[in-house]
């Protein structure tokens, strides 16, 4: 048994690796993505808005705001390397899930990163986590049963994980928060992508020191550097998809 186990953890260490450090990776595209990822548009989508603040943090300073702020310095890094970049929110508008979504259709998406940051009833509770859609027949990481078992976004279970996995690790090494890991949930935005999409939780609001360093803007920097080195990373290693 033991020796069972260990083939079985040498297998799956094997299989990552094979799948986050391959150069060139296909995937079936879904119809309407573009075929060239280093020619697509990157989507940011900065969570909530408008009449909907997201989290609020202890100090008041609302989720809506801050990640609006990651969103722009994102882009305008991306900018900066020639990537053509699309927000699904430039301002403190109320811009529904599902318009969410379609504006990244018809902006031919080619990765969509939604932006957003966390509470939780545990003010102790901190850190860094990313979502990604899970896999045709599994659950989410809560466990809890779903009535979509197959999702548009489910085209691109591979490229999500690898998306998932370069964006988190820029947060975590560019900012030094805990490292909550990459996490599985059905949530709207990454059912409906017709692209490798991830979510990512920059920190939580309720924890009040990490609510004050989301506050600075030398931090929401950092956040933006990491998440765009990722996402230049992934850019770099994707030729198809």
């Amino acid at each position: 048994m033991l020796a069972y186990c260990a083939l079985s953890r040498m297998l799956h260490r094997a299989v990552l690796a094979a799948l986050l450090w391959a150069p060139v990776l296909l995937w079936p595209p879904a119809p309407g993505a573009q075929p060239l990822l280093n020619e697509a548009t990157v989507v940011l989508d900065p969570g909530h808005g408008g009449t909907d603040p997201g989290a609020i943090g202890i100090s008041g300073v609302k989720e809506k705001d801050l990640e609006l702020d990651v969103a722009g310095r994102v882009r305008r890094r991306l900018q900066a390397s020639n990537i053509r970049t699309r927000l699904t929110r430039s301002g403190d508008q109320t811009v529904s899930l599902r318009d969410r979504s379609t504006r990244a259709r018809s902006w031919g998406a080619g990765l969509f990163v939604s932006i957003h940051a966390n509470s939780a009833a545990n003010a102790a509770a901190r850190g860094a986590e990313s979502y990604i859609l899970p896999a045709h027949g599994f659950a989410s990481t809560s466990g809890s049963a779903s009535r979509w078992s197959t999702c548009d976004g489910n085209a691109f279970d591979a490229a999500n994980m690898l998306l998932a996995f370069h964006t988190h690790k820029g947060m975590v090494l560019n900012t030094g928060a805990d490292d909550r890991g990459i996490r599985r949930a059905r949530f709207q935005v990454l059912r409906e992508a017709n692209c490798p999409a991830v979510l990512v939780e920059c920190g939580f609001l309720s924890n009040r020191a990490e609510e004050r360093r989301l506050r600075e803007s030398a931090y929401r920097e950092k956040l933006a550097e990491g998440i765009t080195q990722g996402i230049l990373t992934m850019i770099g290693q994707t030729t198809r998809y």
